[in-house]
């Protein structure tokens, strides 16, 4: 089988698996209140009904705006989120701004890459 075949067999596979199922926490918010759970818990990916995950997933980040799109720095390496990925229709009540996203081995690289689900800019109310 072909590496770029086995890459779209793993994307595709990560496509429909619960998402939730991929879940961490690294305590990056140990101790939040119940309705910043429930904002987390709420996200879901722009035009689909798939969550963003929760807590767990999310990072705060900082982030720059380079022309249409934003960029975020993931284990040093900046990032663009991808535009169907920003969610500007929920709010943001941490006043940071999150990234949710996941690595995935990237066999073209032979390393891994992170794939980045939702974005929500710490500029949105």
């Amino acid at each position: 089988m072909s590496p770029r075949l086995i890459a779209f067999a793993c994307l595709a596979i990560a496509h429909v698996m619960p998402l939730g199922v991929w879940a961490r926490d690294a305590g990056q918010f140990t101790h939040m209140p119940q309705h910043l759970k429930n904002w987390f818990n709420g996200l879901t990916i722009p035009g689909r009904v798939i969550s963003c995950c929760d807590e767990a997933d999310g990072h705060r980040t900082e982030y720059e705006v380079r022309g249409d799109t934003y960029w975020v720095p993931i284990k040093g390496t900046w990032y663009a989120i991808p535009p169907d990925a920003v969610i500007r229709d929920s709010g943001n009540p941490t006043g940071e701004a999150i990234v949710f996203y996941h690595f995935i081995w990237h066999f073209e690289s032979g390393g891994e890459r992170p794939v980045i689900f939702c974005f929500v800019p710490n500029d949105v109310s």
